[in-house]
């Protein structure tokens, strides 16, 4: 089995340190060649806005959307505001709806 960790921004790094730490084969992902290679995703933390402006910049949008419905994906943070169905945010966001959650974004995104 091999994890990836969605590395276009935040805190990757220390996500990877864990899965090696626990022996867990992991790679880090960043893009769409690297993430079909995988068995489940972690989206980690970072800047929501950023992580999806990155995410559409790399054309990587419906790849992670069809990947979810196929694999396990664990997000924390920043990330799980990425894969909400809804954000309440004051400013247009546009999630990628992988999770049945709402999620109310704070203004540090």
């Amino acid at each position: 089995m091999l994890i990836g960790v969605l590395a276009l921004q935040g805190d990757f790094e220390k996500h990877q340190q864990i899965m090696n730490k626990l022996n867990v084969n992991s790679t880090l992902v960043k893009n769409n060649e690297q993430l079909c290679k995988c068995d489940a995703l972690i989206i980690p933390g970072g800047e929501s806005t950023t992580f999806l402006h990155l995410i559409d910049q790399f054309h990587m949008r419906h790849m992670l959307i069809e990947f979810a419905k196929k694999k396990p994906v664990f997000a924390t943070c920043a990330g799980s505001i990425i894969v909400a169905k809804e954000v309440i945010d004051e400013h247009r966001f546009d999630p990628l709806g992988i999770i049945d959650i709402v999620v109310n974004r704070n203004a540090f995104g």
